[in-house]
């Protein structure tokens, strides 16, 4: 046993250790960027951050943070295509996430293709370009994600613990509004001027990984240079949480009762009493 031991820890100390390059520097017009390369892969990731608040700066407006990122998304470029139609057509992958006071816009692709998504992407957004045509696809896509989180506990758990340890926005309301009338108001010239106060150059976090290098910097798109990064956006915490009930949709299990489809929806009911929370208040207070 000892041999054996002894064997694999010398296989293990002569395997070679992979450093992969870390970088952090200041994009052309303001806000920032970090790199770490790995140049054993084939693929890159490219991810563009904001501050923005999810519900708009005076927090009335329910979905807009979300509408106005997948519309700058699917809004045409100067190529004639948009940053989706550029990434799918490589065979990459976009995501965007959006949360009570940040937005993120995520891109996987193979490395043939990072710098031109690079380009892309801050094209996007440092320069949006969006139309009643991109705010009207964006609502759409909006709606149905409003519908898809009805039938996760998760989401429905998370919406509603933040409704109950903030007591104001952003946090307090969930970015993604439940009400898909609420994201029908969503106007175009509001996504339109908050993708401009949000999605600037100066309030961006640029980060590259996998099959990058720090050349592909100068592929970024100029935004035009308009202050500072925004401060961080905080929420007021509510000084006492109460008891709640909360109420979600489901998906049936298939079971032997055949009258009914095995995926019909299904009502359940949780309950949490304040103890819960307070774990997680306190948590946040600290960060």
């Amino acid at each position: 046993m000892k041999t054996l031991a002894f064997v694999l820890a010398a296989a293990l100390l002569s395997m070679p250790v992979r450093a992969f390059a870390q970088q952090r520097g200041a994009l052309p017009h303001g806000g920032s960027y970090e790199l770490s390369a790995d140049p054993t892969v084939g693929s890159a990731a490219v991810d563009l951050w904001f501050r923005a608040p999810g519900n708009g700066y005076d927090g009335s407006t329910p979905g807009l943070s979300r509408v106005a990122a997948t519309a700058a998304a699917v809004a045409k470029l100067a190529s004639g295509k948009s940053l989706a139609e550029i990434v799918r057509g490589v065979g990459g992958h976009l995501s965007i996430e959006v949360y009570p006071d940040i937005v993120g816009i995520s891109a996987a692709v193979p490395a043939s293709a990072a710098r031109r998504t690079v380009a892309s992407m801050t094209a996007a957004y440092f320069a949006p370009n969006i139309d009643a045509a991109a705010v009207s696809a964006a609502k759409r896509d909006a709606a149905v994600l409003s519908v898809e989180q009805r039938y996760s506990p998760d989401q429905t758990l998370h919406n509603a613990l933040f409704a109950q340890l903030f007591a104001g926005n952003p946090a307090h309301v969930a970015p993604l509004p439940a009400s898909v009338t609420e994201i029908s108001s969503v106007q175009t010239a509001q996504t339109i001027a908050f993708a401009k106060r949000a999605f600037r150059s100066s309030n961006a976090l640029l980060a590259l990984a996998g099959a990058v290098d720090d050349s592909m910097i100068a592929a970024v798109t100029d935004g035009s240079p308009n202050g500072a990064m925004d401060a961080p956006i905080d929420s007021t915490l509510a000084s006492q949480p109460a008891s709640i009930r909360l109420r979600f949709q489901a998906s049936a299990a298939p079971g032997p009762d055949r009258r009914y489809p095995t995926n019909a929806p299904q009502r359940r009911s949780i309950s949490f009493q304040t103890i819960c929370f307070a774990p997680t208040r306190a948590w946040y207070r600290e960060r």
